[in-house]
């Protein structure tokens, strides 16, 4: 029989080495159920049904696991079948619970990202917030965990990746010859060269920025970096308590390391906790001790907080270039490629969602510059953040909102949502001339903002709607979403001077990341339980020595149908594809007749050539793009592909979403050909008698579900590539134009390079520079297309060589697994009494907030 694959799309343990390898061990129940602080007890009953029974399933799976292992241990040979089901089994054991739900904050500088996260995670300064220029220097993850400490991981460039960034740094201050004093100036003012020296004077000194790269190689940094390029931070639960002691009781012993396992620890909290809660000299309950322990903890881990805070404030923080502190963190920001923080078990964050603070550019280093990119690609829901007095307009805002519409395009991303922050902000007198005569009159402050925001959320709304209504089909489902826009405010969510806290809704932020985790997590256990049955339904029937006379006939007729149904999704991929072509054709017609009109607007500045010589250059250093940390991001392959992008982006979403099956959409057609084949299925089982061997009939349609789900995460991750395939042809036409560019020095220079990339340009586009993208595009298609057929091929034809007679050598009489498999079995129909036990949960729990009465407005907000 052919080489058994992983039908998931994942590598499958090779037998040979971890056949016999340990399952994973579970999670202690105390620390599951900590994983649920941070939902209301109506979700967290939900969450810990669904938790109970992935947890059965998987200890099914573990059982019948061990039993497999145990039958086969001592024989010679084991049937390719049964490795491909202890393989199965395995993966489906070590299967992660539910993969993290990422959640980009996508914002410019002082937006407020980083003020908003520490407002949902409630840690004011938790993240470095400055009201001057930039703040956050790099991509920092937030998520909570099982831990008990705060903690942070610095990730530092490689070796290899700092040498290629030292290599085109140079390169960018080399000078030929001797510059005028107005030109030096000029030079000095260049925002790629300041960026560049500031670079390399943080790591090797001043000085280092007229050094060449053979020397700054030999040169000492002027801090150590760990090999590892690993910086672990971690705040000292016992320097904390240590402090708490040392404010509630002066005098008290010191404790030390192994104090936090010896009996001085215990006596000396409930001592903190009769003084921190002043609990009166009789015998405190057993309630109100762990309550007020509980207290002292929680303290504790708010110092913790701090403490880490300040050990990360340098690595995150970025200074002005004019600042004179001598923190030696601050000497590797530029070595510094992301950051991950943990936070311990959270009440407000559920373990399984990272926040992401996205800075509003890329970077000149390539790697962070790839990684900034593939971090938005990877975000299932993106909050362009936005401050509410630069939210009507501007460049940076719409290029934000341009970049989270394309990584709905190439990426996860299913939802899109404007934040605007520092919501509470209002010149009352400025805001009431310019009102409308005739409104309800405003009675204070707070009337105001509301009625300003809510205004705000309506007009922006039609807006983000119309925006996204252009380059996403109609029934995308980010266009049928409530809440497109939120109204947040950060600093009124500590003060509450003016508004409630659910005013500022930072408590709705924090709900809607709660249901998106639910719901991820229904969905995913309820996909977990229907594979593990799957495999369950195939294991009892390996185990069935009947004799089946009409086997082969059966089998020859169903293989014979799903290669005609082959046939038939392969032809309907190739119409779905072909819609791509008269858009392609459009907009490559498009970009012939504009790309003189786009290079203009790209090269031309303004203020003139001045401060942009280098900037050019740098652009041309990195083949067309260049990212900083204050300017615009410059994307020469993109603008020039843009009216491209302009005329396909409808027809590529419409191709990639879910919903009715079409003419242009790709999954409703590859789930039509699972119905298909389930119901054939179904159709010879009832004809042929299949009710002695009813197992075999639901494996077969259990497994195919199991086939073209795991297809689908294989489209979602060629799409990228597809997307993309027109901006990458492009650059590789123009990539010896841009390094000719690169290499002009001398007088007028500036206007030199620009000539070079206009007349580079010009042979390209006259050689089809834009029609070799279209074939580029066209070729992705075709080998998306072949990969489809390849998969769906080859996994039925191994599920139906799985499921035939026994004469193909493929079973063996294994250990009885009865009893799993009648258990597995009341776990899958248990999954809608999960599921309906859920919707009443929520329906009284909606009901009993319709009958609530809602909150006043804080005092004192009056005129």
């Amino acid at each position: 029989m052919a080489e058994m694959k992983d039908v998931f799309g994942q590598q499958p343990h090779p037998v040979e080495d971890d056949l016999y390898k340990e399952p994973m061990r579970k999670r202690r129940k105390s620390d599951r159920d900590q994983r649920f602080r941070a939902f209301p007890s109506v979700e967290q009953s939900a969450l810990k049904e669904y938790e109970k029974l992935e947890s059965r399933t998987r200890r099914v799976l573990s059982n019948t696991y061990q039993k497999l292992i145990q039958s086969v241990f001592l024989d010679d040979s084991i049937p390719n079948g049964v490795k491909y089901l202890i393989n199965r089994l395995l993966v489906l054991i070590e299967k992660p619970t539910v993969d993290p739900i990422y959640i980009g904050l996508f914002g410019s500088t002082g937006a407020g990202k980083s003020s908003l996260i520490n407002a949902i995670i409630q840690q004011a300064m938790f993240l470095p917030v400055s009201g001057e220029s930039i703040c956050t220097s790099c991509i920092v993850q937030v998520s909570s965990g099982c831990c008990a400490q705060y903690e942070a991981k610095i990730h530092l460039l490689s070796d290899q990746e700092w040498r290629e960034e030292l290599k085109n740094l140079t390169k960018l201050l080399h000078r030929t010859e001797e510059l005028g004093r107005e030109e030096a100036d000029a030079w000095n003012r260049d925002e790629a060269v300041e960026e560049a020296t500031w670079k390399l004077q943080m790591i090797y000194g001043n000085g280092a920025e007229s050094k060449n790269y053979e020397e700054l190689l030999r040169a000492k940094p002027k801090r150590k970096i760990p090999t590892s390029r690993v910086i672990t931070l971690k705040a000292e639960e016992v320097r904390s308590l240590n402090f708490l002691i040392s404010r509630v009781l002066p005098g008290s012993q010191v404790l030390g390391p192994t104090d936090l396992i010896s009996g001085l620890l215990s006596d000396t909290l409930l001592t903190l906790t009769k003084h921190t809660y002043h609990e009166p000299a009789s015998q405190p309950t057993r309630m109100n001790r762990a309550g007020n322990m509980a207290g002292v903890c929680d303290s504790v881990l708010l110092l913790q907080a701090e403490e880490l805070s300040i050990k990360l404030d340098p690595y995150i923080r970025t200074h002005r270039r004019d600042w004179d502190g001598e923190a030696t963190e601050m000497h590797i920001w530029p070595l510094i490629k992301h950051v991950e923080v943990t936070l311990p078990k959270s009440d407000l964050i559920p373990e399984g969602v990272v926040l992401v603070d996205i800075p509003g550019t890329g970077d000149f280093n390539s790697k962070r510059d790839e990684m900034w990119k593939k971090t938005i690609d990877k975000c299932s829901v993106i909050w362009v953040i936005s401050d509410i007095e630069r939210v009507s307009g501007g460049r940076a805002h719409e290029d934000l909102l341009n970049e989270s519409i394309k990584a709905c395009q190439r990426g996860f991303c299913r939802d899109v949502a404007l934040v605007v922050t520092k919501a509470d902000k209002l010149h009352l007198p400025e805001y009431l001339r310019e009102r409308k005569a005739g409104n309800q009159a405003i009675q204070s402050q707070r009337e105001a903002v509301l009625e300003r925001n809510e205004m705000i959320k309506l007009q922006r709304t039609r807006i983000l709607k119309e925006k996204l209504k252009r380059k996403l089909p109609a029934d995308f489902k980010v266009l049928e979403a409530s809440d497109l826009v939120y109204t947040v405010s950060a600093q009124e969510y500590w003060q509450q001077a003016l508004l409630t806290e659910e005013e500022t809704e930072i408590p709705k932020l924090r709900e809607y990341v709660r249901k998106r985790l639910l719901d991820k997590k229904r969905r995913t256990v309820t996909k977990y339980v229907t594979e593990a049955f799957g495999l369950l339904l195939l294991t009892d029937s390996f185990s069935s020595t009947q004799n089946l006379p009409n086997e082969h006939l059966h089998m020859s007729v169903l293989r014979r149908f799903a290669e005609e149904k082959v046939e038939l999704l392969e032809k309907a991929i190739g119409h779905c594809f072909a819609c791509m072509e008269q858009p392609l054709q459009e907009g490559v017609r498009t970009a012939r007749t504009s790309y003189r009109c786009i290079l203009r607007a790209c090269l031309v500045r303004s203020k003139g050539n001045q401060g942009f010589h280098q900037t050019l250059k740098a652009v041309c250093l990195k083949n067309g793009i260049y990212a900083s940390r204050t300017l615009a991001r410059i994307d020469l392959n993109e603008a020039l592909t843009q009216p491209i992008y302009d005329q396909i982006d409808p027809v590529f979403g419409s191709i990639f979403r879910t919903g009715k099956p079409t003419g242009s959409a790709l999954m409703p057609h590859i789930d039509a050909f699972k119905h298909s084949l389930q119901e054939k299925m179904t159709e010879i089982g009832i004809r042929s008698g299949w009710k002695y061997d009813s197992c075999k009939k639901n494996f077969l349609i259990q497994e195919i579900s199991a086939i073209l789900g795991g297809l689908e995460d294989h489209i979602l991750r060629r799409k990228r590539r597809v997307y993309e395939s027109l901006t990458a042809s492009v650059q590789s036409d123009l990539k010896l134009c841009y390094e000719e560019a690169a290499q002009i020095t001398g007088k007028k220079a500036c206007e030199r390079m620009k000539d070079a990339i206009r007349r580079g340009v010009d042979r390209q586009v006259a050689e089809g520079m834009f029609e070799r993208a279209q074939e580029r595009m066209q070729h992705q298609f075709q080998q998306l297309k072949t990969g489809i057929v390849e998969k769906v091929k080859g996994s039925i034809t191994t599920m139906l060589t799985l499921a035939s007679s026994q004469g193909d050598g493929l079973y063996k009489e294994l250990a009885d697994v009865g009893s799993e498999y009648k258990e597995m079995e009341k776990l899958h129909r248990s999954l809608r009494e999960v599921a309906e036990n859920a919707r009443l949960r929520k329906g009284m729990q909606e009901f009993l907030l319709r009958a609530s009465p809602s909150k006043a407005g804080p005092p004192g907000t009056s005129l």
